[in-house]
């Protein structure tokens, strides 16, 4: 895929804009992004850059002010979709989001009174299970919680999606993964795959890696999405978006 071939480009916010949870943000590459998104508004030639998530919408709109955001984004892995200046879309229905107020329900009572773990709050379809102990084995705990919903609710692949970050074990109806998210996007804007550029980092990055027509990811990537991706940046976060936003755009992404 030539560079004038990408129409869109859709990044992952944690390990990929930001670093973990608690961590310091690259002020300085945000800006880099933001600019970036500001030439591709102006010129109209350029792919605009939007997010792909686990996080809620609210944090998305957050994040999104700082990146320049203009085109729609997804939420909560692939859950909803956010259109900055006039709100969310939701993707799954009521019966799903039944479903995952009874496996929030059972997490508190088995993961969170015991102190092993909390729920991240202000999502509506994802439920994303955060360990106390920043030293957990998240794919681990993955499959512990996986076993521990299909014996206590009878929940098992066939009606819930299981999937994980570097801080989080997050569970999504079956069907919503951030493929979900991507084709959304990309039906938004009336796009294919194949014009489509997605950096990743993470397992849950998976589904929408693999559907897009090209993919990058920064250096701090796990080894599986590493070993997907056309391109690797050398530079781990934000810098190496910037980077990619660089080889696959050819755009500066400083004024002058």
């Amino acid at each position: 895929m030539a560079r004038g071939d990408i129409r869109l480009i859709i990044t992952d916010a944690e390990g990929c804009l930001i670093p973990g949870r608690g961590q310091p943000w690259d002020l300085d590459g945000l800006a880099a992004v933001a600019r970036y998104n500001r030439l591709a508004r102006e010129r109209g030639d350029l792919p605009p850059v939007t997010i792909c998530s686990g996080r809620p919408a609210q944090f998305v709109d957050a994040l999104g002010q700082a990146i320049g955001l203009h085109v729609p984004a997804a939420c909560e892995n692939g859950a909803i979709v956010f259109r900055p200046g006039d709100g969310a879309e939701a993707l799954f229905t009521p019966e799903q989001w039944e479903r995952m107020f009874r496996v929030r329900f059972a997490l508190d009572e088995e993961f969170v009174r015991n102190g092993r773990a909390r729920l991240a709050v202000g999502k509506e379809a994802c439920v994303s299970l955060v360990p106390a102990d920043p030293g957990t084995d998240v794919p681990r705990l993955m499959r512990e919680v996986a076993g521990f919903l299909a014996r206590r609710l009878g929940m098992d692949g066939a009606e819930l999606h299981f999937t994980y970050s570097a801080g989080a074990v997050d569970i999504t109806p079956a069907g919503i993964d951030k493929g979900l998210g991507g084709r959304a996007l990309a039906a938004a804007l009336n796009l294919g795959p194949d014009q489509v550029l997605v950096i990743g980092d993470s397992h849950n990055d998976l589904p929408i890696l693999e559907w897009a027509g090209r993919s990058a990811a920064p250096a701090n990537a796990i080894e599986e999405v590493r070993g997907r991706v056309d391109y690797v940046a050398p530079e781990p976060f934000c810098a190496g978006v910037v980077d990619i936003l660089r080889r696959f755009t050819g755009a500066p992404d400083r004024e002058g």
